[in-house]
């Protein structure tokens, strides 16, 4: 019988989020692996009258250690082409990415639906009941969003409640956010608990009071009219122009999670094998844009379990097969200005740069004796978003040289406050742009070499450190 081998370059790697499946084209280099934890018992005493001492030893399997997963993808916006079989949206020209859901992964929950309803129609909310007394240090900070699964008659399913935080006096109002649900009809009511609203907001119960008799955020399916907005993810705001993607919805102890399906001899008529690990997350985003290369981003995280399984089909699959939408680095820009050390406008050329995003995710695992324990899942730490870029030495005014000596000699200024702009492929399309308006830059370093270059490193932080602004993404299509 003929040995089956498998090759990395016959691989296929899909996402399956709910009923959805993306297939994810990748790069080579992808790797996915889990340990076990392992407790050793060991014998140490002293010898017996005939000299003998035991030295044995005995093994336990405590549980398995998270999976780790890790492939690299390019960064490719399109512009969808509207319903049918594979596609990215229900609406023609709406921008979208080919590795969008790891985004929606990245900054939150990765909700994904179509504000077109069962019966091709949207819904539009009205009506809407305001919560009051929320006090103390029971306060916001920011919007926050969450979806409805129950309606008190009719048949839809998946609103989007946004809550908006007023100062004065202590008062929440309640409107309908970017995801619309499905199978709504007109005058259909739609709820959310007290309960659910508390939870949603991360306050006690006892700090909500509503106007409702029964203590409910009501809203009325005023009208059912056509779609519109396409399909999107929780935190994203899509049009015919780009797809920008905000944080947020990250503020949470948990983000999204997906399975996901590494296909071996994927790509041939042969025998395949599918390993599956199951409640993926993302915790790391690396985006690489080095002067000779096309912009990739190195993606990794963790899951609970590897096991094998059947390849899923792909249901979302538009853009992956375009050769159109591939950004080239050598167009790549770069727009710095600052407030502190001094106030100046740079003008730096790149030669290279990263920006990398982590959610310092942890895997949670019991303990539990006489088992081996599994990973529950995942709970988030500090989000960190830090990078760097390189250019050659340059003496010219407000050039490299004037950057370096500007923050070397603000010996008084203790956070430095630049605003970063990169545009990855330029004023062109395709392209991403990478905003951070908060920027702290540590000392250039120089490089020696055959022309002199400087490396700055910088951390993006928000403009208050419960904020969640540090950086925002912009994908461009053609």
């Amino acid at each position: 019988m003929t040995d089956q081998l498998y090759f990395s370059r016959d691989s296929k790697v899909f996402i399956k989020k709910g009923s959805h499946v993306w297939e994810m084209p990748v790069l080579d280099g992808f790797s996915f692996s889990q340990a076990t934890n392992a407790s050793e018992v060991t014998l140490s005493e002293m010898s017996d009258t005939a000299g003998n001492s035991r030295r044995g030893r005995k093994m336990f399997n405590d549980s398995y250690a998270p999976a780790e997963w890790s492939f690299s993808t390019y960064a490719r916006p399109f512009a969808s082409t509207g319903t049918g079989t594979g596609k990215a949206s229900d609406t023609s020209g709406q921008q979208h990415a080919v590795e969008e859901v790891l985004w929606a992964m990245m900054v939150g929950d990765a909700t994904y639906s179509s504000a077109v309803s069962s019966d091709g129609a949207v819904a539009t909310i009205s009506g809407v009941k305001t919560f009051t007394d929320l006090t103390g240090d029971d306060k916001l900070g920011a919007d926050a969003t969450f979806t409805v699964n129950t309606t008190t008659d009719g048949g839809g399913s998946g609103a989007t409640f946004l809550i908006t935080y007023t100062e004065t006096p202590g008062t929440l109002v309640a409107t309908l956010g970017a995801e619309k649900g499905s199978g709504y009809t007109a005058n259909d009511k739609i709820f959310v608990s007290k309960e659910n609203l508390a939870t949603a907001l991360g306050i006690a119960e006892s700090a909500v009071e509503t106007t409702d008799a029964n203590d409910d955020l009501e809203a009325l399916v005023a009208s059912v009219g056509t779609a519109s907005g396409g399909t999107t993810f929780t935190g994203f705001d899509r049009d015919g122009t780009d797809l920008d993607i905000g944080f947020g919805s990250s503020n949470k102890t948990t983000l999204g999670t997906a399975d996901f399906f590494f296909v071996l001899g994927g790509s041939t008529t042969g025998t395949k094998t599918t390993y599956k690990i199951a409640n993926c997350c993302v915790n790391e985003a690396s985006i690489d844009f080095d002067i000779d290369g096309i912009a990739t981003i190195n993606w990794s995280g963790m899951g609970t379990i590897i096991t094998e399984d059947t390849a899923p089909t792909a249901t979302v699959y538009e853009g992956v097969s375009s050769t159109s939408n591939f950004i080239r680095n050598r167009l790549s820009t770069l727009s710095a200005s600052s407030t502190s050390p001094t106030t100046a406008t740079y003008d730096v050329v790149l030669t290279g740069g990263n920006v990398t995003i982590s959610n310092n995710m942890t895997f949670l695992t019991p303990e539990t004796l006489g088992l081996v324990n599994q990973p529950l899942g995942h709970v988030t730490g500090s989000r960190s978003v830090s990078g760097s870029f390189t250019c050659y030495l340059n003496a010219k005014a407000l050039s490299s040289a004037d950057l370096f000596e500007n923050i070397v000699a603000g010996t008084t200024t203790i956070t430095n406050d630049f605003d970063l702009t990169f545009k990855v492929g330029g004023a062109n399309t395709p392209r991403v742009e990478l905003g951070m308006t908060n920027c702290h830059l540590e000392v250039p370093t120089h490089s020696i070499e055959d022309v002199i270059s400087l490396e700055t490193t910088f951390h993006a932080l928000p403009t208050v450190i419960d904020g969640t602004d540090e950086l925002t993404i912009k994908y461009v299509g053609a």
